[in-house]
């Protein structure tokens, strides 16, 4: 073998060796910059007062991941606006609200029926068609809300035409429960009309209701007074206040992701989740969400991809060797 064909195989080895530590080292910040997205993606739940410690609470039904699908809206809302601008607010995940872009399509029916398919962050989807409600508007706040099936999660927007800071906007929430069901005992919140004007306002209020059968639960609402949300011809009255941020206005801390279930491309009928079952593909999601194991399988993959080039550098001189003689 000539100076020159080792040469050849000796660049050609480094070179190789070389694409397989920059692809592993790309798929680590790869992974950590997924990571980083979806950290920073979760929405802040704030408390809006405190729950009587003598009030029992009956946990609601949503385990899981979980859309909004049920809408409420007064009768001068647009409803394709409201529901575009809704989009990021609908996702739950074990009944505390989040907020990630996910694959979301949303279709409002004129004959009353609102279908609505996602699919989440851990694969799973969903599928509902439901009615919807019109209602009139209280003190002519014109709005459109949204909440998923089982429970009083309420993401809800106001039209900016149709209110001032004077207007009652805390009604809005149990208006809107009150389009579907009929409570004993209200829930009672505090917007801050200021923050309220924020267009991807940051706060959910809790309280709670008591439902007809006497059974106490959740109730978290989100409340943001947006423009352009109202049909044509309506002229509301003019109202042109923009959020005036606070001198103390901090960037708050965003919680982690919710860990991810099993997945499964099973459609639902409505917004609860399936679990999958195929446990190769399980094994495979826990090492690919495992640093350790990325590390490991990195090197090994390194290691091996050197044995492989040594042994083609063994082949290529022996053939070498045999064309020479």
């Amino acid at each position: 073998m000539t100076k020159k064909t080792k040469l050849i195989i000796i660049i050609t080895g480094i070179i190789t060796a070389l694409f397989l530590i920059l692809s592993f080292i790309f798929s680590l910040n790869n992974g950590k910059e997924k990571n980083v997205i979806e950290a920073n993606s979760v929405r802040l739940l704030a408390s809006s007062n405190e729950i009587p410690t003598d009030v029992e609470i009956t946990p609601d039904d949503l385990e899981g991941y979980h859309a909004g699908i049920s809408y409420v809206f007064t009768k001068n809302i647009d409803k394709e606006k409201a529901v575009e601008a809704l989009k990021d607010y609908l996702v739950f995940y074990n009944g505390e609200p989040v907020h990630i872009g996910i694959d979301i399509d949303i279709t409002i029916k004129d004959s009353g029926w609102a279908t609505t398919t996602c699919t989440f962050p851990d694969g799973t989807r969903c599928a509902s068609t439901t009615g919807y409600k019109v209602v009139d508007a209280p003190d002519g706040i014109e709005y459109a809300a949204c909440t998923p099936w089982g429970g009083a999660r309420y993401a809800i927007v106001v039209a900016k035409s149709s209110v001032t800071s004077e207007s009652n906007i805390n009604q809005i929430p149990l208006h809107a429960f009150n389009a579907r069901f009929i409570n004993f005992d209200a829930p009672t919140f505090d917007f801050d009309y200021n923050d309220c004007l924020q267009a991807e306002c940051e706060t959910w209020l809790k309280s709670y209701v008591q439902y007809g059968n006497g059974k106490n639960k959740l109730f978290y609402a989100n409340l943001r007074i947006l423009d352009d949300l109202t049909v044509e011809g309506f002229e509301g009255n003019g109202n042109d206040d923009e959020y005036i941020a606070p001198d103390d206005y901090v960037i708050p801390t965003e919680p982690n992701m919710p860990p991810v279930d099993d997945t499964t491309d099973e459609i639902q009928s409505d917004s609860t989740v399936g679990t999958g079952t195929n446990n190769i593909e399980e094994a495979i999601n826990k090492i690919k969400e495992n640093d350790a194991a990325k590390i490991t399988t990195g090197i090994i993959s390194c290691v091996l991809g050197a044995g492989v080039i040594y042994l083609v550098f063994i082949l290529l001189r022996k053939l070498f060797r045999c064309l020479r003689k």
